[in-house]
């Protein structure tokens, strides 16, 4: 598969926003900032192609869930290719104007980005304006959990960023912080080796609350299509805090165990093996987790600089 999708990325981070490929950060920064392009510009064509069509042509055979995560799939590998050169056509406010941008062998690039974490080494902690406490789990340590939420206790209000994959599995360590009673969060179900086809209903999971009183101010969880796996479960369980309020867009509806399979020409892929439903039987793979509040990023706002869902959050 590197063969066919080749072994160069050009260093820039994409998103479908407003149902166009656009710049959405960087790889590396000064990697990125040498192609000319910032946040915001949106790509026309890709080496002669429109876009548009090579999404048409590659959605076919891009696995995902749901649309926004398929889109999320796509827009990884749009700028990927078998040469140190691509050719775009790129639309910044309302002009378009030809370029040529460098690639690099895709490992000298921080991936992470695409998964919502584009500083590995950054703080998960930090304060906002109007004393609102901010804790991204891209990057969270259970060890650094008592003392962030020591640090939040007077805090006005909460927000987890929930828009990557988090660094350690912190369902029930960060949950004790939040919860008022033990609260049911998830159900599941299992194939039964006895009856081939059989999925059995399976007890599901509670989180419980610590030994200290719950955080009292309002929390707000972020969630994009990025938000998958852990991050879905992680949202489901968070949810059931008493002043929970789920911020985003669609997660990625792909929750659940990994169950790998290998194709002929020894080509792998996975599916999950374990059925995640809420605690009411609704279902949640291939939907997504569904946000309380919608908001979505625009191309305006990303070439202000600005973090719409972020700024929702506080707002809220």
């Amino acid at each position: 598969m590197s063969e066919y999708k080749g072994n160069y990325q050009a260093p820039l981070w994409l998103r479908f926003v407003e149902g166009q490929a656009t710049v959405a950060g960087y790889y590396d920064a000064a990697l990125g900032a040498a192609t000319t392009l910032r946040p915001g510009d949106v790509l026309v064509q890709v080496d002669g192609q429109p876009v548009a069509d090579i999404v048409k042509a590659r959605q076919a055979i891009t696995p995902a869930s749901n649309e926004p995560t398929q889109l999320r799939n796509v827009a990884r590998d749009l700028l990927r290719g078998a040469t140190p050169q691509v050719a775009l056509v790129v639309r910044r406010a309302g002009r378009e104007f030809p370029v040529s941008v460098g690639r690099v062998p895709i490992g000298q690039l921080n991936q992470q980005a695409s998964y919502g974490t584009p500083d590995p080494q950054a703080p998960a902690w930090k304060l906002l304006p109007g004393n609102i406490g901010y804790l991204a789990l891209g990057t969270i340590r259970n060890a650094d959990l008592p003392g962030i939420m020591e640090k939040a206790k007077g805090t006005k209000g909460l927000i987890i960023d929930i828009r990557n994959y988090p660094s350690e599995f912190v369902v029930f360590t960060l949950s004790q912080y939040l919860l008022d009673k033990p609260r049911a969060f998830v159900r599941f179900s299992q194939l039964d080796p006895a009856y081939p086809g059989f999925f059995a209903s399976r007890s599901g999971q509670q989180v419980v609350p610590g030994p200290g009183p719950a955080y009292p101010g309002k929390v707000m969880l972020l969630v994009d299509e990025i938000s998958q796996s852990q991050a879905e479960y992680m949202t489901m369980a968070l949810r059931t805090a008493p002043r929970a309020t789920v911020v985003g867009s669609t997660t990625a509806g792909a929750d659940g165990n990994v169950s790998s399979i290998v194709l002929p020409g020894n080509i792998r892929t996975a599916i999950s093996g374990l059925g995640i439903y809420y605690p009411d039987g609704r279902e949640t793979q291939r939907l997504g987790i569904v946000p309380d509040v919608e908001v979505k990023p625009t191309i305006k706002g990303l070439s202000e600089g600005r973090d719409e869902v972020l700024e929702r959050a506080v707002q809220l």
